[in-house]
C-alpha cells in the first residue's frame, strides 16, 4: 500500500467501528424478540428478561443478548474519540455494558424482587455515560461545520441524547413503581438502544461531511484546550 491507501485503510477501520455499533444496536431488540418468538417464547416485559425467558429448556435468546452486549462493550472501549473526556465516558460505558451482561435481572421472585439491582444500576449508568457523550462531546467536532449546519446537528444530538437518557430511567421507574406484568418496558428499552444506533449513524454522516477523520490522520486538525476540534495552524 502507498501512504494514501494505508491512510484510507486505517480510516475504514475507524468508520467500521461506528457502523458496527449502529448495526448491533439496530439488531439487538429484533434478534432477541425474533429468536424468542421462533422458540415459542412470548414477547417479554423487557429485553433483559430474554436472559431467562424460555418455553422449556435453555433460554434461546440468552446467548445473543449477552453476546451483543459484549460486542458493544468491546467496540465502545476500542473506539477513540477526539477528546480525553469522550474516551473516559466511552470506556465507562463499556464497563457498564459488561455489567449488564454479567449481572442478569432478578427472575422468578415475584413481589420479592428488589427495586434496585446490579443489573439495573449497570444499565442506567451505561446509558448515562452514552447520553453524556451524545449531549456534550458530540459538540467537539461541530466547530468544523457552518453555523446553520452545526445548529441542526446539535439539535439532533440533543434529541437523541434525551431519548437515550429517558429510556433507562423510564424503564427503571416502570419496573420499580408501576408494574412488571406487561411488555411496555421492552419497547422503552428498544427506543433507547435504537437512539444509540442513530447517534453513531448521524455522527458518521457528520464526519463524512467534514472529512474530519482523514484530516486528523493528515495532521490538519487539532483539539483545543476547551476540547473543541479546529483546523491546525499551517506548518504545524
Amino acid at each position: 500500500m502507498n501512504k494514501n491507501q494505508l491512510r484510507d485503510h486505517i480510516f475504514d477501520t475507524y468508520v467500521s467501528l461506528r457502523y458496527g455499533m449502529a448495526a448491533i444496536g439496530i439488531a439487538l431488540p429484533v434478534l432477541v424478540w425474533g429468536i424468542g418468538a421462533f422458540h415459542g417464547v412470548d414477547l417479554q416485559r423487557s429485553m433483559s428478561a430474554y436472559y431467562w425467558a424460555t418455553n422449556g429448556g435453555d433460554a434461546p435468546a440468552r446467548n445473543v443478548f449477552v453476546g451483543c452486549l459484549f460486542a458493544v462493550a468491546a467496540c465502545l472501549y476500542l473506539y477513540k474519540g477526539f477528546t480525553v473526556k469522550e474516551n473516559w465516558a466511552l470506556n465507562f460505558a463499556a464497563v457498564f455494558a459488561v455489567g449488564v451482561a454479567l449481572f442478569p435481572m432478578e427472575w422468578g421472585c415475584g413481589d420479592g424482587c428488589g427495586r434496585f439491582s446490579k443489573h439495573g444500576f449497570s444499565a442506567v449508568s451505561m446509558f448515562v455515560c452514552l447520553a453524556y457523550v451524545v449531549w456534550f462531546r458530540s459538540e467537539d467536532t461541530l466547530t468544523l461545520l457552518p453555523k446553520e449546519s452545526a445548529d441542526r446537528y446539535r439539535m439532533l444530538y440533543r434529541q437523541i441524547g434525551l431519548v437515550m437518557l429517558a429510556s433507562p430511567l423510564t424503564a427503571f421507574v416502570w419496573n420499580s413503581f408501576i408494574g412488571r406484568g406487561n411488555a411496555y418496558v421492552f419497547f422503552i428499552e428498544a427506543a433507547g438502544i435504537w437512539a444509540f444506533a442513530a447517534y453513531w449513524l448521524v455522527k458518521s454522516f457528520e464526519f463524512k461531511r467534514t472529512d474530519v477523520t482523514k484530516r486528523a490522520l493528515r495532521g490538519e486538525v487539532e483539539t483545543s484546550t476547551e476540547g473543541k476540534v479546529r483546523a491546525a495552524p499551517a506548518g504545524s
